[in-house]
């Protein structure tokens, strides 16, 4: 028989186990949301504590609705964990969450959605100046009537700066066209941006890469064989001067940003006017070719950075954090470089993180991964007046279920 000590020590823990399971019951429910912000139709997980075993009730209000309303249940573990999944495109637009338990409720989340703007521009990317260059896409959510700005990146430094060129205007259904005319040959980096609205924060586009020309001069012509390149990569420049009949002297001239033409090598003509040129620029290039008293058109070639990079595990549980590293070439330190996702629709990529190129030009990026699934990612390096944007490899995680809290 126990002894009276052991049957007080006994009633005691039973005291103190009733009243940390009451004190428990009083608290308030934890909520948090990830990620946050989201892309319009990214699957999006609410978690938190509660009493365990308790019944918990998922409320959410859409940004302008004015009522909160119930829209999921669930029971919190032995542990007192909680998580509601919301699927693949139930999330379009800002909105608020919280939870209630038995008739305690917790702090309300703000979850803020980027809209989904898709751009598509002309079948070729090299598009000659004067020409109406057309560009369509999508909104999601529609947002009708709201106007969309075609954007152009002047990334001067490193940075990631961009200026509106023209406008648009989203009609039925969230599609727009935007119709534009390139003056000056160059690159040209074009994005479309979404204003901030009631419902979606600020929201751009992809970005499209174009290679602006002038229209070919028909008495002295001047082509790649391949635009844009990868750096590191070699293109024959080549042509024909009109009208001759016997080897004439060509020059081949050439200028990178903020530089004056100067000569970059000398050839002659075979009999009938042709010639070519190989190069292997390092950095986007204008070229054009003289044959007194002729000249070609400008023609700019565009050069990619090469973006290389890895991860530290392709297959994670939900709440780990990836780590992304690698290299661009050529070196690019300090300039911004951007970790991007597949969104849940598989047709565009958005930015999820950002850093900046350290010495030595390689790049360490991170991102938390709390919804399981297959996350597809590479990384991305906006493009400057010396080279076009590049990106890496598309680099698949696969991230399982977590059984701890998120």
């Amino acid at each position: 028989m126990a002894s009276k000590g052991a049957r007080l020590a006994a009633l005691t823990a039973a005291v103190w186990a009733l009243s940390a399971t009451a004190a428990q019951a009083q608290q308030r429910p934890t909520i948090g949301a990830a990620p946050n912000p989201t892309t319009a139709g990214d699957p999006v997980v609410i978690f938190g504590t509660a009493p365990p075993g308790s019944r918990v009730v998922l409320w959410h209000r859409v940004n302008p609705a004015p009522r909160f309303t119930p829209v999921q249940r669930t029971t919190a573990d032995s542990a007192g964990r909680y998580e509601f999944s919301r699927a693949d495109g139930v999330v379009t637009s800002n909105r608020n969450w919280f939870v209630r338990v038995d008739g305690r409720r917790s702090r309300t989340v703000h979850e803020r959605v980027f809209a989904l703007v898709t751009l598509q521009g002309p079948a070729s990317t090299n598009v000659d100046t004067g020409v109406p260059t057309t560009f369509t896409g999508t909104v999601t959510p529609p947002h009708a009537g709201h106007v969309v700005l075609l954007q152009r990146q002047s990334a001067a430094s490193g940075g990631d700066d961009w200026h509106t060129i023209t406008r648009g205007r989203i009609g039925a259904g969230g599609a727009y066209t935007i119709v534009h005319r390139f003056r000056v040959p160059g690159d040209a980096n074009v994005r479309v941006v979404l204003p901030r609205t009631r419902r979606n924060l600020r929201s751009p586009s992809n970005v499209l890469s174009l290679q602006i020309e002038q229209r070919e001069n028909p008495a002295l012509t001047l082509t790649a064989s391949a635009n844009p390149l990868d750096e590191g990569q070699s293109v024959t420049l080549s042509g024909t001067v009109a009208g001759v009949s016997s080897p004439q002297p060509v020059t081949l001239m050439a200028r990178t940003a903020g530089r004056r033409f100067a000569p970059a090598a000398q050839g002659m003509t075979d009999a009938s006017g042709g010639y070519s040129f190989t190069q292997t620029p390092v950095a986007s290039t204008f070229y054009r070719v003289v044959a007194k008293p002729k000249r070609s058109a400008v023609l700019f070639e565009g050069v990619r950075d090469v973006v290389t990079a890895s991860v530290n595990a392709t297959r994670v549980v939900a709440g780990s954090t990836l780590t992304f590293t690698g290299a661009v070439s050529p070196d690019k330190t300090g300039h911004v470089i951007y970790l991007q996702m597949h969104n849940a629709r598989g047709d565009d990529w958005h930015d999820v993180a950002q850093a900046r190129v350290l010495s030595g030009s390689t790049f360490t990026l991170t991102r938390r991964v709390a919804v399981p699934g297959t996350k597809v990612f590479r990384v991305l390096i906006p493009g400057g007046p010396e080279n076009q944007r590049g990106a890496s490899a598309p680099i698949t995680v696969t991230v399982t279920p977590n059984s701890a809290p998120i």
